[in-house]
């Protein structure tokens, strides 16, 4: 095989360019909280997490067009919690 491999990115180096996916990262949220017995918390975050990625409000890697932002901002309002960039 020729050429040279680029090895993966990690999640870091892709949060500033507002790339990242964080529902990955979301998900093991959601089986922390089921094993610490945080069962109605971890039901809520499933939800709103599976309802983005099921609309299709995503970010490019999963075929969709949001920023790490928008995704956060789109799951929050799901939760219907606020908008942590407004504080």
């Amino acid at each position: 095989m020729s050429g040279t491999s680029r090895p993966a990115l990690e999640y870091g180096q892709l949060l500033p360019t507002s790339r990242a996916n964080p529902v990955g990262q979301l998900w093991a949220a959601v089986m922390m909280l089921d094993r610490l017995g945080e069962h109605e918390a971890s039901g809520q975050l499933w939800a709103a997490v599976e309802s983005s990625v099921a609309a299709g409000r995503v970010t490019p890697d999963l075929g969709g067009t949001l920023t790490t932002g928008e995704i956060e901002r789109e799951i929050l309002e799901r939760l219907g919690g606020r908008d942590s960039s407004r504080g």
